[in-house]
This record gives C-alpha cells, structure tokens and sequence, in this order.
C-alpha cells in the first residue's frame, strides 16, 4: 500500500531549510584560520548552489502540473465537441476488511466487489451501463436526456439476484456507488481530472507515472496516479482514517479508456428507444 502520509515538502519550507544549511556552511569557512578568501567565496558558491538546486528541483514541478492542465484542458474541448465514452472499474482497496472488522468489531468476509462502467456523455446527454459483481441487479443502465430546457433520467435493471448478507457492511464502510452517482441522477458528470488543491508526491520514471495526494478533509486523502505519456489521471485511491488516525485503503478507480466519438452518432448512442426504461425524475 502506497504510504498517504507521504507529502511533498512545501516550497517554502525547501527554501528555509536550504537557507539554513547555506548559512551554516558560511560560519564554518569564517571560523578557519587563513581562509578569508574563502570566507568571501563559499557565499557565493553557496548562493549559486542554492538557487540552482531550488530551480532544478522545483522546475520539473511546475512544468508536468503545466503539461497535466493543458493535456485536461485538451481532453475537456474535445469532449464539449463530440461524445467522451470512458471505460473504467471501481473496486474495493486491500484494507476494506480489516477495516470493516475494526469497525464492527469482527472479522467479517465477502467476495471483494468490482463495478464496471461504461459512460457516454455530451453536455447534459449521459449514458451509463453499470455491471456488478456484488449489486441486487444484473446490471443497470441510466441515460439522461435533455430535451427544451428540460432534462429527464430514465432506468433500465436486469433481474434481482440474491446479494451476500455481508456485502452491507461492506457498503456502510464506503459504498463504491457513491463514486458515480453524478451518472445516476440528474448531475451532469465531469470528465476525471486532477484536483486542483493535489500536491505532487513523487515522479516515478520506471512506471512513467506522476503521483499526486489530496487532503479534502481530516479523514480522506485521494492519491491520484496520472500517466506520462497522455498526462491525464489513470487511477485514484481512496483512503479513509479510523478514530485512532490510522489509514486505510478502501477503494480504487482505474480508467481503462477514453474515446471521444462524433457528436453525428448521438442518436445511436442516447436511443431512448433501445431499452425498456423507465422514467425516474425530470428536472
């Protein structure tokens, strides 16, 4: 598990700390005998360094967030202009039982679930098709039409099925369908991005990844995995904190693909006509 209390250090803590060790090399050359030249240089040197080192460091920063804005911005133009299908999976993280045990006071087991998505949208057009291993459905489509200055949600499930009796405290911990529901109501969905507030963690070359964390409040933190070549996120882990401030990873979402189809097959992809739906609300 990725460590979550790993944080970048803050700029200006970098530059206090680099401060210090500068001024700390200067009184060492001034207290030796029959160095004043160097008395007088390592100053400078030590400036240099510091301002080289602060560049090189912070620099690489400032250019992936750069890269990563445009890549999202890019992606966001294209998807205003035709229709952004994504393929993606929400699963449960490798801590969800021993944290399910530590708040119910038991060990409790179940099969780990996953949910598979498959979402289209265009402006306040979406399309959802939800297949999981661990839902009272089959599976579920939601689509969202809008028609006027109106937009109506329509549902179509697949038939019951008994559901393991565990699988709600599972849920009640984090219920991986409070990850998608701006797909299940009237809430127009965004496309993934990175969290403006998100610090860089770390930049692995060796996987060609950039990790980011993002603190939304005292019990979450999001770790967002964003890829080098396309630079936009590909996964994000969820973890969540107990009354004793010891983390847990709960919940991962990995995006598979995305796919900008011509805005000329709306009608083949928001049909109304295609399943049996059923109307669930209109704005």
């Amino acid at each position: 598990m990725t460590n979550p209390f790993i944080k970048k250090i803050p700029t200006s803590t970098d530059i206090k700390i680099r401060f210090r060790i500068l001024m700390f090399v200067v009184k060492k050359y001034r207290t030796n005998r029959n160095m004043f030249f160097l008395g007088v240089l390592s100053p400078l040197i030590s400036v240099w360094l510091f301002v080289f080192l602060t560049s090189i460091n912070l620099q690489p920063d400032i250019d992936i967030l750069a890269q990563i804005r445009m890549a999202e911005a890019s992606e966001l133009a294209k998807a205003e202009e035709g229709i952004y299908h994504l393929r993606w999976y929400v699963t449960e993280g490798v801590d969800k039982p021993r944290l399910v045990a530590n708040n119910f006071g038991r060990e409790i087991n179940t099969i780990p679930r996953t949910d598979v998505l498959e979402t289209w949208q265009h402006g306040d057009n979406v399309l959802a098709f939800i297949n999981s291993n661990a839902l009272v459905r089959e599976f579920d489509v939601y689509l969202s039409i809008a028609q006027d200055d109106d937009v109506s949600l329509h549902h179509y499930g697949g038939n019951d099925r008994e559901v393991d009796s565990n699988r709600y405290y599972y849920d009640e911990v984090h219920d991986l369908s409070s990850i998608y529901t701006a797909y299940t109501s009237l809430e127009r969905p965004g496309i993934p991005k990175l969290p403006k507030q998100a610090e860089m963690v770390k930049v692995d070359e060796t996987n060609r990844q950039t990790i980011f964390s993002f603190k939304p409040n005292d019990k979450v933190i999001i770790e967002s995995v964003v890829d080098m070549e396309t630079m936009l996120v590909k996964e994000e882990i969820i973890y969540l904190s107990d009354e004793n401030n010891e983390w847990y990873q709960v919940t991962r979402i990995s995006y598979e693909s995305r796919e900008i189809i011509p805005a000329t097959d709306f009608e083949d992809v928001f049909d109304p006509e295609i399943f049996d739906y059923q109307l669930m609300t209109t704005s």
